[in-house]
């Protein structure tokens, strides 16, 4: 019994696994003894065997199957081919186009609204104010039954979305880019001065939008974000000599750069 019921884990961590990627859509198909995955971009290899568990092509889609161990398995729930991504469209299209509206009324600078606006043209893969917008229908569905969104969400979605690229600003100018998102950077058209100070001044505009939400806590988790973000990226600048201290670095680094400014975005929506 302890031997079939870890053989059942492992397979349903694998499933679990197989469904990560945000991007590659599965189709679910479940027959009496077989369970398959059918995924429309494939890169995965067979590195797992012993568990009844295959990969087989076909027409260019790969296909994971697991053959459960006979009666008195638990069936596993069915799956829909769901894009994120397509869930959100209409949401980050409004995000994209309320964050430019709050550059273009802060200043009266043409060349200002040029650099400040640049990357906020809806080409980027927006993951972070997608996770808001989702995390956001979810729970306002589960608490209230409706899954729209109120002003204050969406205005987490920008805050989110402005303070990523407030950083990728600044990084453009640490790093001397010369493209980004598929153009050129906005550090190889405007002078390195210049779009040191738009980045700033997004990271302006976003103090606005927090002082006009009036909550102190909102306020004050995303200040702790932005304090991770600056030091992650000061980390990013230096290194360790063993190779324990470099994985520990290189944790708390990568926590501070990306995960906080994502984890503080989803707390801060619930406030």
């Amino acid at each position: 019994m302890a031997s079939f019921a870890s053989s059942r884990l492992c397979v349903r961590a694998l499933e679990t696994l197989c469904l990560l990627p945000s991007r590659n859509l599965f189709v679910r198909k479940k027959t009496t003894a077989v369970t398959t995955f059918v995924r429309t971009k494939s890169s995965r290899s067979p590195v797992i065997s012993g568990l009844g568990i295959s990969f087989q092509e076909n027409e260019g889609c790969r296909t994971l199957s697991t053959q459960h161990p006979g009666p008195g398995s638990v069936s596993v729930p069915q799956y829909e081919t769901i894009d994120p991504y397509a869930l959100t469209e209409d949401d980050l299209k409004i995000v994209h186009h309320d964050i430019r509206q709050e550059l273009l009324r802060n200043t009266s600078s043409e060349e200002l609204q040029r650099i400040s606006t640049y990357y906020f043209d809806g080409q980027g893969k927006s993951i972070r104010p997608m996770i808001v917008l989702l995390m956001s229908r979810a729970l306002n569905y589960h608490m209230n039954h409706k899954s729209g969104l109120t002003r204050s969400q969406v205005n987490m979605a920008m805050v989110t979305e402005m303070i990523h690229t407030a950083s990728l600003v600044h990084d453009d100018v640490i790093d001397s880019s010369d493209f980004r998102r598929g153009k050129p950077s906005i550090n190889a058209i405007w002078s390195q001065k210049k779009v040191a100070m738009a980045g700033d001044f997004i990271i302006a505009v976003v103090s606005k939008i927090l002082a006009n939400m009036k909550n102190c806590d909102v306020t004050s988790t995303i200040a702790q974000a932005l304090s991770d973000l600056v030091q992650g990226e000061f980390m990013q600048l230096g290194s360790k000599e063993t190779e324990n201290e470099r994985f520990a670095h290189y944790l708390t680094k990568t926590y501070r750069k990306t995960a906080s400014l994502m984890a503080n975005s989803l707390k801060s929506r619930s406030k």
